[in-house]
């Protein structure tokens, strides 16, 4: 019973830092993008092949994608997807304490689990959609599985370590780490049973964990052998470039131990004003606890080989050894940056050996009074250590929900949820799901605000994408639309109060209310008007696209900026579009017929084309510094922007639907 009732408060606090105040955390481009993915295959029913890409230019496999799909099929609540990973992670605890208990005792399963629950950087590992956060319970189930088989002799525990460990490097490529210590112990054991002159090796394990491994990895190599090999050739040239000493792999290792430097989550501008916000024992406890790490790894090292002889003994502190020590070991030199969660997969070997080495010391002691009186200090501190680490944890995250940080935490899940509020509210008393989101980009794959709505709202709205540095969109409609205009400087945000009306009483702040969210109305009746109708206007084009109109903002004069709103319209789709779409090419010629200023772009990505959009497009250009005086001509076309068909001409249609000229020139600007 009173292990039941450690066992519960150690579980309880784990899920109060890890789910309390969840809505402040950030949701970014690769929360969105691994929610997104798992989102299509929950829609479409195709099981991925590949997962995110990753930062060496390797695409992850796609077994982080299939976890996530799990609470996606539930909701596409960012919340939902968040709580999943810190639950999978309340989870991971329990199975900290297990495997302590199992292997080196209750009383270290205790510890260790307790430390665990508390680290404020595990708990940070905790809270994010992130694929590395998705390792921790598969690390110690890989290692349930191989001390089973090292202490136990439990020969299919074997099979169940190999395909564990191919599942982890599915998850996140940083569990390739243990790889080489799989392949350090299976060496070992396999020498050892030579020397005792054993029954044969036990090879029906390892080649069923081999075969059940390269099944799980057949549709990503058969995926990639299909594409050229392009991420085997990415890896390989990883491990080819020139490699360099990585000695921040050690302090990663011990900063994620305890809650040392957790002030980065609140950025360079704002830490110090986190810290003199808080209790600062300038992280003097935390120290002290990766301190005691390392003189309790020393001291395993020195038990484990005193009791070599011991065979249950020194296999299960081998193992822990390697655990500690061989993730640091392959970092230590690396042709690729190291960051701190790449240590992930060492949680929770340090507070294991830690546990270990405090629970022998105490036993040590040959007085009982000594001892009774040790367990007191050590249980004191222990919870001095504890009280402090949830502090900084629940300090730290009340701090980035509050305040604006750049370079730290992003914009939280509330916020998102709270725009999301709005947008319900509005497609029901409109009687309209079609949304238009002004974003900085407008790809999904590439962008964070769009990954972010895509994910949140791609399935219960008709979301329409725009670049807001880029374009308005107006879409045929029969009813008003909402428009969503996310925070910060855009063209948007300067020219959509002529456009449409904005509801202030509905803007969404951001922390310290730094910017907003904001919401406008669309009525239906609306459509653009250009300023300036060229005579031949509208002009079509053979791509389904008519040249409507134009506005110039700025001085037209040698060495400046002139804005060039272009109005156009979507008649047709293309039957044929290229993947990545078209350009448009606007010149500026002057009296003398010599061009003056050009300005490409591709105003609104074809893949979000729709017919009877209509759309306004910006484009800066510069006069050059010899350019004549006016009257000017202006010149647009659009030309296929990527091979193999780049740069081919879209051309102009006459009145009978044949082509007629390459360009549309648009005569006497003043």
């Amino acid at each position: 019973m009173p292990a039941v009732i450690s066992l519960t408060a150690v579980l309880t606090l784990a899920a109060l830092l890890r789910l309390w105040n969840l809505e402040a955390t950030e949701f970014k481009f690769d929360e969105a993008r691994v929610c997104s993915l798992a989102a299509q295959f929950v829609d479409s029913g195709v099981p991925p092949v590949r997962g995110m890409g990753s930062s060496i230019g390797v695409d992850n496999p796609p077994l982080a994608i299939y976890l996530m799909s799990l609470p996606v099929l539930l909701s596409r609540d960012p919340l939902v997807a968040t709580a999943y990973v810190a639950l999978l992670n309340v989870a991971a605890v329990g199975g900290c304490y297990w495997l302590g208990r199992r292997y080196w005792g209750p009383q270290v399963g205790g510890i260790s689990a307790v430390l665990l629950a508390a680290s404020p950087w595990a708990v940070f590992y905790s809270r994010k959609v992130w694929a590395q956060d998705l390792l921790l319970p598969w690390v110690i189930l890989f290692f349930a599985f191989l001390l089973a088989w090292v202490v136990e002799d439990r020969h299919w525990a074997l099979s169940g370590a190999i395909l564990t460990l191919a599942a982890l490097s599915q998850i996140h490529l940083a569990a390739l780490a243990f790889a080489p210590l799989l392949v350090c112990v299976i060496l070992v054991r396999s020498i050892a049973r030579l020397r005792r002159r054993e029954a044969p090796w036990p090879w029906k394990p390892l080649l069923v964990g081999l075969g059940a491994s390269a099944l799980l990895y057949t549709p990503y190599l058969v995926f990639d052998a299909l594409h050229g090999w392009n991420n085997a050739r990415a890896l390989l040239a990883v491990t080819q470039a020139p490699a360099q000493w990585r000695w921040e792999a050690m302090r990663f290792a011990l900063l994620n131990v305890g809650g040392r430097e957790i002030h980065a989550l609140a950025g360079a501008e704002r830490f110090g004003e986190f810290l003199d916000g808080i209790i600062n024992l300038a992280y003097w406890p935390d120290r002290i606890e990766e301190g005691l790490v390392v003189v309790s790894a020393g001291y395993l090292l020195l038990r484990w080989w005193q009791r070599r002889r011991d065979r249950c003994r020194f296999g299960r502190d081998g193992v822990l050894l390697l655990w500690l020590s061989v993730p640091v070991l392959s970092y230590l030199r690396s042709s690729s940056p190291v960051y701190p969660h790449y240590l992930i997969p060492l949680y929770p070997a340090p507070y294991l050996a830690l546990a270990i080495a405090a629970v022998d010391a105490i036993g040590a002691i040959a007085l009982p009074r000594g001892r009774r009186l040790a367990r007191a200090l050590g249980a004191l501190l222990l919870v001095a250590l504890i009280g402090w680490q949830s502090y900084l944890s629940l300090s730290i995250h009340d701090f980035v929900d509050r305040h604006e940080t750049p370079g730290g935490m992003g914009t939280p899940i509330r916020v998102y949820r709270q725009v999301l509020q709005r947008i319900a509210k509005y497609a029901q008393e409109w009687d309209n799901r079609q949304v238009i989101v002004l974003c900085p980009g407008d790809d999904p794959r590439i962008d964070e605000c769009p990954a972010v709505y895509d994910f949140i709202a791609g399935r219960a709205y008709d979301l329409r994408l725009v670049d807001g540095n880029a374009s308005l969109l107006f879409p045929q409609r029969e009813g008003d639309t909402l428009i969503v205009l996310a925070p910060g400087e855009s063209i948007a945000a300067v020219e959509l109060p002529r456009h449409a009306q904005e509801l202030p009483e509905e803007r969404v702040p951001l922390r310290e209310g730094v910017g907003s969210v904001r919401f406008y109305r669309l009525a239906a009746e609306y459509v653009p008007q250009p300023p300036v109708e060229p005579a031949g206007a509208p002009a079509h084009l053979a791509n389904g696209v008519s040249l409507l109109g134009y506005e110039l903002s700025g001085p037209l004069r040698p060495d400046e900026t002139v804005r060039l709103a272009l109005y156009w319209r979507i008649d047709a789709l293309p039957a044929d579009p290229p993947a990545q779409g078209y350009s448009f090419a606007n010149h500026l010629f002057d009296a003398d017929g010599q061009r003056c200023g050009q300005k490409d772009g591709p105003g609104h990505r074809v893949g979000l084309w729709r017919a009877g959009d209509s759309v306004v497009s910006w484009f800066d250009i510069t006069l050059s510094a010899e350019a004549g005086p006016p009257p000017y001509h202006l010149r647009i076309g659009m030309y296929v922007h990527t091979p193999p068909d780049q740069f081919v001409t879209i051309p102009v249609l006459d009145l009978a639907g044949q082509p007629a000229a390459q360009a549309v020139e648009w005569l006497t600007l003043q």
